[in-house]
């Protein structure tokens, strides 16, 4: 499906926008299905939507998280998406431990490529068993990229998670959900915010192959863009 493409004014615009999707969805999931799978991804983007999400109101103990991707770092570590969404979400409302379904801490090193592989295969068995989620949250990385799939590289079309080696981002070990597990939603927002996203933007756009273009929800694609992405200039106004 062809996304939808959605202009604010900023970034607190775009995350009142997606904290009342998320909540709608929510809503809908626990009413028809009895509970509400997210996928959530990590990065700056997203963080204004979770401070909203901390004082709203609903059944929290019907919400699983998921992680679109993951360094493969300590658990505390403050460059984990896991500790990020903690610090600024997670800590502050009543989602059961048992439904936070993190990643588990991976070591950077050679030896580890084996444990790393695992671990993508044991998320694999979790998130097949619950297939389609119902929300996906996503970033644009400023090279394009999406959760850790990178421009460029190729990605076995079998996974639904992949174990990925030698980033071009550090650190160089991560997992990711592959473009079929994000694909697999009910409902799927891309956050595009700041103006070193523009050329990734416009790349998207103009038909590059990039990972983004390669999603394909049979649902609907929302993608929210605050004017300095659009833009490419923070003090321009949206036309």
């Amino acid at each position: 499906m062809s996304p939808y493409w959605h202009r604010f004014d900023d970034t607190k615009a775009i995350a009142q926008y997606a904290s009342t999707q998320i909540l709608t969805m929510a809503q809908q999931a626990i009413t028809t299905r009895g509970s509400f799978h997210l996928v959530i991804t990590g990065g700056n983007s997203p963080v204004p939507t979770f401070k909203l999400l901390k004082s709203a109101f609903t059944d929290w103990s019907k919400w699983h998280i998921y992680y679109a991707d993951e360094r493969c770092l300590p658990l505390q570590h403050e460059q984990r998406n896991s500790y990020l969404v903690e610090q600024t979400w997670l800590n502050d409302v009543a989602i059961p431990v048992s439904q936070h379904h993190f990643f588990p801490a991976m070591v950077q090193t050679r030896e580890s490529i084996e444990s790393i592989q695992a671990v993508a295969a044991e998320y694999a068995q979790v998130i097949r068993a619950v297939l389609p989620f119902d929300l996906v949250l996503l970033g644009l990385g400023e090279d394009g990229h999406v959760a850790s799939l990178f421009p460029g590289r190729s990605y076995s079309a079998s996974q639904l998670v992949h174990p990925v080696f030698n980033s071009p981002k550090p650190p160089p070990e991560r997992i990711s959900l592959s473009v079929e597990a994000l694909s697999q939603c009910r409902q799927l927002l891309i956050l595009v915010t700041g103006v070193a996203k523009h050329q990734a933007l416009m790349a998207w756009q103009g038909g590059e192959p990039l990972p983004v273009a390669q999603l394909d929800s049979s649902q609907a694609i929302e993608v929210l863009i605050d004017r300095a992405a659009w833009t490419g200039a923070d003090s321009m106004p949206l036309s």
